[in-house]
């Protein structure tokens, strides 16, 4: 995946999608795989925003069955599996324990029937996968099991405990990053720091989108038959450059999770507050835990995302709260993920929208805002439809859902990159060759890049000094930096661990 923006103004494309998070990761993939021309844009790194700030689960739908929203079961769990068969070095399995209390509502009878019906529902959950990638049934266990599992609960009122599985992604950036890779390798152009500034209409059935390259300053027109704006929580911003100017007025919620030390190891937590409005999840992850989604209302622009002291303190009084073992603090917590996420009245949006743009005078125009990993492939095969149909060509069939992803494990083409005389035995070289392979074939433009989207350093919390000094010094070789562009890239990594000031 080489980085070349110029020859996104080659030609005329069938699709040209902004936007470089899951969504529009995806709406790549499917629109190739169906042998349509694909050209994408994202104005930052792809992954770096709204898609970095995820709990790293694959849901399979279980909380829809207090709506009775069966349906949406049954997408979730297909995805679920799908996403298992297309990726399987990044979405396995994980087992998830939820405490029960008393016996109404919360209580373990009626979770034990929850989990049976949710069994039933998916029935076919394991079709077509390894046995080592299979959703075993779920089941309750005894309060001493429970308090096993998860020491350090609140002992009053507990009866037990549900199991269920869904799975975990991995490294969820670097599932964003095979979609795009496979995209690439299937025909697919896309470029990273490559933002839209105008929306237009050519006068011959054609958008025509100007992009600026934030990386050489140059400017190019992009021609294509049919845009899709996934740009997460700038749709609003992608519409507002477009003349007459189509507007959705989506509103949107700062949502955070942090990393913490590790609390649990091999499974899953799903605790209510203590209010019963939020189930929080505590997630293991890289040795250490992620914990969320905590959320409030957002007033700002998408780009002014500020996740305080005061929101962290919030998140962990409430965990600690639902589960007072492990007595979190704010010297705990190693890394803030944040983003914003669509919502509806007074919580977070439950279904994604694909808005058509045509009753706008942009009949080739769409909009996706998607609101979980889990199904945004889904999301991508029906913008897709639309497409074909709209350009005549309904007979191609998408094929996201059966055909492996490309990149899901690049330890091979990392030892690829080791120097002369370098050795895979020793770290540092590893860590040299990781920067090189981020920035010779994954387009990694800056340290935060490498750090926290092409390679592991960073995604747990800070790795320390000589680690992140050594990655500033290989990626300044690659790319050419003078030493003050090294220590202003080290400085704005080492802002992002820790609780924000």
């Amino acid at each position: 995946m080489k980085r070349d923006p110029r020859a996104l103004a080659d030609g005329t494309w069938d699709v040209l999608v902004i936007g470089g998070g899951i969504h529009g990761a995806c709406v790549a993939w499917d629109a190739v795989l169906r042998g349509l021309t694909v050209s994408l844009v994202e104005k930052a790194d792809f992954a770096s925003a709204t898609s970095a700030n995820t709990l790293k689960i694959v849901h399979g739908g279980l909380r829809y069955l207090q709506h009775g929203d069966y349906r949406r079961m049954r997408e979730s769990i297909g995805e679920r599996r799908a996403l298992q068969r297309i990726a399987p070095p990044l979405v396995r399995p994980l087992p998830v324990v939820v405490p029960t209390s008393g016996h109404g509502r919360r209580g373990r009878e009626i979770l034990h029937v929850a989990l049976a019906l949710n069994d039933l529902i998916s029935v076919d959950r394991n079709a077509g996968l390894d046995v080592e990638h299979h959703i075993p049934r779920g089941r309750t266990v005894s309060r001493a099991e429970c308090l096993r599992l998860v020491p350090g609960l609140q002992a009053e009122g507990l009866t037990g405990a549900g199991i269920f599985h869904d799975a975990q992604v991995h490294d969820s950036e670097r599932l964003v990053l095979a979609f795009l890779r496979s995209a690439a390798k299937a025909g697919a152009e896309v470029a990273n720091y490559a933002e839209v500034t105008t929306v237009r209409h050519d006068g011959h059935g054609l958008m025509r989108v100007l992009v600026s390259d934030r990386v050489s300053g140059e400017r190019f027109a992009i021609r294509a038959r049919a845009v899709v704006n996934a740009s997460g929580p700038w749709v609003d911003e992608v519409l507002g450059l477009a003349r007459p100017r189509p507007r959705l007025g989506t509103s949107f919620a700062r949502a955070f999770n942090v990393v913490t030390r590790r609390l649990i190891a091999t499974h899953a937590v799903a605790l209510p507050t203590r209010d019963g409005a939020r189930l929080l999840f505590v997630v293991p992850w890289r040795e250490q835990s992620l914990i969320g989604t905590w959320y409030e209302p957002h007033h700002g622009r998408p780009g002014d995302v500020r996740i305080t002291e005061g929101d962290v303190a919030c998140l962990l009084q409430a965990i600690n709260r639902a589960w007072p073992g492990p007595s979190l603090g704010l010297d705990d917590v190693r890394l803030v993920h944040r983003g914003l996420l669509p919502v509806i009245g007074a919580g977070l949006a439950r279904h994604g929208r694909i808005v058509d743009h045509a009753h706008a005078g942009f009949p080739a125009l769409f909009t996706v805002v998607g609101v979980k990993y889990t199904t945004a492939r889904l999301m991508a095969e029906r913008v897709v439809q639309r497409i074909v149909e709209r350009l005549g060509r309904s007979a191609l069939r998408s094929a996201s859902a059966e055909i492996a992803l490309d990149g899901t494990d690049p330890t091979d083409e990392v030892r690829a990159h080791l120097g002369a005389g370098e050795d895979a035995g020793d770290p540092g070289a590893m860590l040299r060759a990781g920067v090189r392979h981020a920035i010779r074939t994954e387009m990694a433009q800056t340290l935060g890049d490498v750090v926290f989207r092409r390679t592991a350093l960073g995604t747990g919390g800070d790795p320390g000094p000589d680690v992140l000094g050594a990655a500033a010094r290989a990626a300044g070789v690659e790319l050419g930096w003078r030493p003050d562009r090294e220590r202003d890239e080290l400085q704005q990594v080492h802002g992002r661990f820790g609780v924000p000031c």
